[in-house]
């Protein structure tokens, strides 16, 4: 079957904001990278499928633009992913879909579905969503479309469907225990060399080498969404990275985007003696752990086989807020673990989210003094949104995710809030007082670290010098009224 999978492009592209002369700030820019379509698109290729991949974000195309494309290519589905940020958009191209092909089915997935399906299902124009890992599911639900005689689509675990005014649930698909026979994400059928680019390493490519997270912080969907933690194989990782070396060869650093880099630490040992013994540990690369899950054996390790820079999700300074949102971390823990990784000489990137559950004004100087004591290489601060299938959507239930409109956004945005995405309001802490704290911490922090670590700046700033100065104009701009 010829299949179309599309990633949805930014909001501008719809009311209130399509009309407007102030766009709504992207929640990514650039090239990003669409790795779970990328997998997707892997795995119905093998299977003989004809696959297009058409990366609307990347390219920054219209409805209209889309509109065009849908036409011209004739496809017998179309898949469309569902991020919660562009949920607005992947409605709007379902509806163009139907008004184009009214027979082609069109089938949503991805973290927002797998939350929002009747939803979809009862107000917009999907036919079916894929609930949980897609691979296996999708498969099989293309072998039904093509052959409807051929299989009971009730047998298809992990779909949801419309039959009359009933919405249908399939029973959960197991996820795949050996992710080793996935295949590699089908990078060839984009434009992939303009997805090696400068982010937090120069000439940097994604690689996922696990699904899941071990824990289920309160602010997270992806945790929620995987369930458990599975990790491929260092060897196949391996594989992974000299393939894209053999293909891009611009390659100069990869990027780990597993939740949990480190949870298995004999494994995380496995893949470094791998990557010295196969002469990769010359391109470096960055991960995200926890730094209850790293010690000093594994650490040295990791700065052997090539890690420069490493991300901890530290989120606050507050033991309550720290309970609030289930990150269970010991604050020693983290200082020792933090202490421990830059006497390496390993970059250490901290997050810290503002607003959780429990969030006053004390609690935002605890984590103020927390960032200054732990003197990381940079801090990355957030602020507490809620996203479908969450905690945080619990104690705060939104009727409509993709309805949702912050209306004082649509004319004044900000860069760390969207319009579209609710923020978690505290009883003494609403929305505009939290973005107003976080102003004034970016401000701080840019300038804080410029002086405190200036070499290491300056050579982040060399790796995108454009990117370098437009940051530090939305800093000077955001941080003033």
């Amino acid at each position: 079957m010829k299949v179309l999978l599309i990633a949805p492009p930014d909001n501008k592209n719809v009311e209130p904001f399509l009309s407007n002369p102030i766009k709504p700030t992207p929640a990514f820019s650039g090239y990003t990278f669409p790795m779970g379509l990328s997998y997707l698109s892997a795995y119905i290729k093998k299977e003989g499928h004809t696959v297009n991949l058409l990366d609307c974000l990347s390219l920054d195309l219209s409805l209209q633009d889309i509109r065009k494309i849908i036409l011209k290519t004739k496809p017998d589905v179309i898949g469309i992913t569902s991020m919660t940020h562009y949920i607005k958009t992947a409605v709007a191209i379902a509806g163009i879909s139907k008004t184009l092909f009214p027979k082609v089915p069109v089938v949503c997935g991805g973290p927002h579905a797998n939350f929002d399906y009747e939803n979809l299902l009862n107000n917009y124009s999907f036919d079916y969503v894929v609930v949980g890992e897609g691979e296996k599911t999708f498969s099989e639900l293309l072998k039904y479309l093509k052959n409807k005689n051929s299989i009971d689509i009730n047998n298809i675990q992990g779909i949801a469907y419309k039959k009359g005014n009933k919405i249908i649930k399939t029973p959960p698909r197991p996820f795949i225990k050996n992710l080793d026979e996935v295949p590699f994400p089908a990078r060839e059928l984009l434009d992939f060399n303009n997805y090696i680019y400068n982010q937090l390493l120069p000439n940097a490519v994604e690689i996922l080498g696990s699904r899941g997270c071990s824990h289920r912080c309160a602010f997270c969907s992806s945790s929620h969404f995987w369930q458990m933690w599975r990790a491929r194989s260092p060897e196949n990782i391996i594989l992974e990275m000299k393939e894209i070396l053999k293909k891009y060869p611009k390659t100069k650093s990869f990027l780990f985007y597993d939740d949990n880099f480190t949870l298995d630490k004999n494994r995380v040992k496995k893949l470094c003696n791998l990557i010295i013994k196969e002469g990769l540990d010359k391109y470096r690369w960055n991960c995200s752990a926890r730094a209850d899950q790293v010690d000093l054996e594994t650490l040295k390790l990791m700065k052997k086989a090539g890690l420069s820079k490493i991300n901890y999700g530290v989120e606050t300074g507050s033991p309550k807020v720290a309970k609030n949102i289930d990150k269970h971390l010991n604050l020693d823990t983290l200082k020792k673990t933090i202490k421990m990784t830059k006497k390496l000489g390993i970059e250490v990137l901290a997050f810290f989210m503002i607003g959780n559950p429990g969030e006053t004004k004390k609690t935002i100087q605890q984590s103020i003094a927390l960032a200054k004591e732990l003197k990381p290489t940079t801090t990355l601060w957030s602020i507490a949104q809620i996203l479908p299938g969450t905690k945080l959507a619990k104690l705060q239930p939104i009727s409509n995710f993709i309805e949702y409109i912050y209306e004082p956004e649509v004319n004044h945005p900000y860069q760390q809030t969207w319009s579209y995405i609710p923020v978690f309001e505290n009883k003494n802490l609403n929305r505009e007082q939290v973005k107003l704290y976080h102003k004034n911490i970016v401000k701080y922090f840019t300038f804080y670290h410029i002086f405190h670590n200036p070499k290491i700046q300056f050579k982040h700033f060399l790796y995108s010098p454009l990117n370098g100065l437009k940051y530090f104009y939305r800093v000077l701009k955001n941080s003033l009224y």
